[in-house]
């Protein structure tokens, strides 16, 4: 069996307390460019930020609660279109908008995002604790141009937010309380992978064939939505690479460009190791974690294989991953990865020893 490459080491722990955890993360990134943001249980916002222009990473902490001017509660992180501001879900389901800026020294963010502001997302027929948003995100609606806004809470219910009124344009209900959003963009389409809790799945659509999300909701019946199969199957949306669907009863991963194309031939399908339950599809390499938080890779050069060899990481901890995040391509270099878990971020890297 060859030697595993990589090896891991801390990057970010900067948890004040035993009982602090990291609850939720964002990342924005390009060819030259990562930027990561870990939310944690105490309010406590932890940046990381890798540019081409750096020498070495620049950091920095800062607690959401005692920055702002009001009582706010934290529970979901997003950065925003360009990096230039940050949406929180609070725990009273509102949103709190504010500059990259409150958070990192960085020279850019429009005029346009340069004061803190709170949303009122208030449902009146929603119980309290259940209009606590479970995920955020962002993006950029085509009809017409705009910063938009999802948000999922425990109820089930979604909100489109339309961040330059400040208000919800438009709200569904989906059959169970929500887990994950995830948003699929493609030069035709806008659409939302949703996950409730029991890890059942759907594609509800925004944007399609040049209509806006205002037109195609209003014909989207939550009802009518078809759970995705088969059931084994998990989908995830990832900046890499498209679009994994990862199978746990046989134990495979297939990776495809969009997931328009899952209907095509156009996929790779690779054997990951048993109760494999988070998967990162590189060019060159997939990583891999198991039930024990074990983190595995195997080298594939982009060839389909059945049989790779997996190997564990070096000095990979057993603190469990909350998800997995490209590292910028270097020359000469595997392709790195860093993986945020309960207790901040680790860099999974090719070893200097090789």
């Amino acid at each position: 069996m060859m030697e595993n490459p990589y090896v891991c080491s801390l990057e970010l722990d900067e948890l004040g307390s035993a009982d602090d955890s990291i609850i939720d993360y964002s990342v924005f990134s390009d060819d030259s460019f990562l930027l990561i943001l870990l939310l944690t249980s105490n309010g406590d916002v932890q940046a990381y930020l890798e540019t081409s222009r750096d020498t070495k990473p620049r950091k920095n902490v800062v607690n959401i609660k005692t920055t702002c001017s009001i009582s706010v509660s934290p529970v979901t992180v997003c950065i925003g279109s360009q990096a230039a501001f940050v949406i929180f879900g609070l725990a009273d389901g509102n949103l709190l908008v504010t500059p990259i800026r409150l958070l990192i020294d960085v020279t850019w963010g429009g005029s346009s995002w340069a004061t803190t502001t709170v949303i009122d997302l208030s449902l009146p027929t929603i119980d309290a604790c259940l209009a606590t948003p479970t995920c955020t995100k962002c993006f950029i609606s085509n009809f017409p141009p705009c910063t938009m806004a999802v948000v999922a809470n425990k109820a089930g219910n979604i909100l489109l937010v339309d961040l330059h009124l400040r208000k919800c344009v438009s709200e569904l209900k989906a059959p169970q309380s929500l887990h994950q959003i995830d948003i699929l963009i493609d030069e035709n389409s806008i659409e939302l992978l949703v996950t409730g809790f029991t890890g059942a799945q759907w594609i509800i659509p925004i944007e399609r064939g040049g209509k806006g999300f205002r037109e195609v909701l209003t014909t989207c019946v939550p009802s009518d939505l078809t759970v995705l199969e088969p059931a084994t199957m998990q989908f995830f949306a990832t900046d890499s690479c498209g679009v994994i669907a990862l199978d746990t009863q046989e134990s495979i991963v297939e990776v495809y460009n969009t997931f328009h194309s899952l209907a095509h031939s156009s996929k790779r399908t690779f054997k990951v190791p048993p109760e494999t339950w988070m998967v990162h599809a590189g060019e060159n390499v997939l990583f891999t974690v198991s039930n024990e938080n074990e983190i595995r890779s195997a080298l594939h050069f982009g060839f389909m294989s059945t049989r790779l060899e997996y190997t564990l990481v070096r000095t990979s901890t057993n603190w469990r991953p909350l998800g997995i995040v490209a590292m910028p391509s270097r020359q000469h270099k595997l392709a790195g990865i860093f993986v945020v878990n309960e207790r901040g971020l680790i860099r999974v890297e090719q070893s200097t020893a090789l």
